[in-house]
Parts: structure tokens; sequence; C-alpha cells
């Protein structure tokens, strides 16, 4: 779970609270990110999420897809609605 430690509403106290409710989730506070960490720090969640272990494998999705960099990930966007057109 990707948390910025500077959000206003879900603080670092209430994702502790969380993490401690769910202990098989990692958290990552994220000191510059305010409520929308996947915006403020785009870059370094990429590259969290780029650099996980796949579920089984034990190897990293960055690992085993050398090709693939932050600069080259795209996040679809969907029109207003939420639905593909």
């Amino acid at each position: 779970m990707f948390v910025g430690e500077v959000d206003p509403y879900l603080n670092a106290d209430v994702a502790c609270h969380f993490h401690s409710l769910f202990p098989d989730f990692e958290l990552l506070l994220l000191p510059e990110a305010r409520h929308f960490p996947q915006l403020d720090e785009s870059e370094k969640v990429a590259r969290l999420i780029l650099s996980a272990p796949v579920q089984g494998t034990g190897s990293a999705v960055a690992q085993t897809e050398a090709s693939v960099s932050v600069d080259k990930v795209r996040v679809p966007v969907l029109p207003p609605g939420g639905k593909d057109a």
C-alpha cells in the first residue's frame, strides 16, 4: 500500500493502523506525497511496482523484462464515467 506521508486525510498514523489490521500488506510511506502518491511520486511508485517480486516466481518484473523502464510506463486514461470508449 502506497501512502503519502503528508496526506491530510490518510496520514501515516492511519496508514500504520491499517497495516496493523492487514500485516500481510507491505506499507510504503512516500515522504513527499500527499493523497495521491501515484500522481505526486509517479516515477517512484512505478519503480517500486516494477521492482516488486512477481508472486510465486521470486523475480521482479523489471528483472524479467529488461526493456521495461519507468519512462515507457503508460497508464491508460479512461473517459468520464470510467468506461472504455
